[in-house]
């Protein structure tokens, strides 16, 4: 089992960027919209594993469960070819986030912007702008 804080959540009110548990797994939500299929009372989402980069679809139905990652707060360098760096300041480590992992919550980033980092086994899984 994952040991992690897990929200309850009604299926349509899942975003691109939110990490969900599948079968013991972190998956990202990937896409939506034109690519969320409704069938019945089930909905698919792109889904793509948060250690190793491969995508697939998922079905769920009505509530699904969310995970909390711990957050730390890092700072937006710049964007690469390959992806975007992002600095810790804390343990003065830079850490190149693939353009997969995160494309969405670094679109409007410009260099010095705080961002929240979600960590999952010491890697960056999750993003998202400091409100």
């Amino acid at each position: 089992m994952i040991p992690l804080v897990t929200i309850d959540i009604d299926s349509n009110d899942i975003k691109p960027g939110m990490i969900l548990a599948v079968d013991d797994e972190l998956y990202q939500v990937e896409t939506f919209g034109e690519f969320l299929i409704r069938i019945a009372p089930r909905y698919g989402f792109v889904i793509r594993h948060v250690k190793k980069g491969n995508s697939r679809q998922h079905f769920c139905s009505g509530r699904t469960q969310i995970v909390r990652l711990p957050e730390r707060e890092l700072q937006y360098l710049y964007a690469m070819d390959t992806g975007n760096v992002l600095f810790d300041a804390e343990n003065n480590r830079e850490f190149c986030i693939p353009l997969w992992l995160g494309k969405e919550a670094f679109l409007q980033m410009n260099a010095g912007d705080p961002v929240l980092v979600g960590f999952w086994e010491g890697r960056p899984s999750s993003f998202r702008p400091k409100p």
